[in-house]
């Protein structure tokens, strides 16, 4: 082969590439502008801080949320923490009259971001830690004063005993939590929930929550919304194995 034939097969092969890339750009800026298939209301909303993320957990998992969904999505959740809490579903009962309080303020003045209460005396603690870890003893001290909250009512109404409360860690990273040291015996009850954002193979996740929301919604612009919402997990969070991250 000439050096000239060579020349002309190397210019024809790189033009052509050109060509290539040029119309596939093409063909993508069109679809993106019929379908808006690049925007994602939660890139445009930077969410950088887990209090805005509480925020949106909050009105998600509130059956009375502006969802409109009732409880649906609350019971997807509690789902997805069946693997490491098995009893929790049926231990939360009727989800109609339960509240999500943030910010849930402890007598040692630390705040659990998110509490769901259960009537009359039962509650869910979810922490949650989508970039840092915990502080110190700080899951420690949520579950003595959810037990002290749970604790209290029953007296109050002359209850029984037993362990009435959940506490689930959410996290975003390869983190372990730290500082549940002296209610370590949670784990072994099964009421201690190690929840990550991203999961490989489907593995309980938050993000597998939002796919399950994304199904099970009546509304088109709720799914739309927790379709979203799962992709922008799977892009900004690494995803783990259960044994990277695993309750055990």
């Amino acid at each position: 082969m000439s050096d000239r034939s060579f020349d002309h097969d190397i210019r024809y092969y790189f033009d052509t590439a050109a060509f290539l890339v040029k119309s596939a750009e093409a063909i993508d800026r069109e679809l993106a502008e019929k379908t808006g298939k690049n925007f994602n209301i939660f890139d445009a909303l930077e969410l950088s801080y887990e209090n805005h993320i509480s925020r949106i957990l909050r009105n998600l998992l509130d059956p009375k949320g502006s969802h409109g969904q009732g409880t649906r999505f609350l019971e997807a959740f509690l789902e997805q923490c069946k693997e490491q809490a098995p009893a929790i579903r049926g231990w939360a009962g009727d989800l109609s009259d339960v509240s999500v309080i943030p910010e849930f303020r402890t007598l040692a003045e630390r705040r659990i971001d998110l509490v769901v209460k259960l009537p009359p005396d039962r509650y869910i603690g979810i922490e949650n830690k989508p970039f840092a870890s915990e502080g110190s003893e700080q899951l420690d001290a949520y579950a003595e004063h959810l037990e002290k909250e749970s604790r209290s009512v029953r007296e109050a109404m002359g209850g029984g005993t037993g362990i009435n409360f959940y506490l689930i860690y959410l996290c975003g990273h390869a983190g372990l939590p730290s500082s549940l040291k002296r209610y370590a015996w949670l784990r072994d009850e099964h009421h201690f929930v190690d929840m990550r954002y991203n999961r490989r193979d489907d593995a309980p996740s938050l993000k597998s929550w939002a796919n399950r929301c994304a199904q099970i919604a009546e509304a088109d612009k709720l799914r739309i919304f927790m379709r979203d919402f799962s992709h922008w997990l799977a892009a900004k969070f690494n995803e783990f194995s259960e044994g990277d991250c695993a309750n055990v």
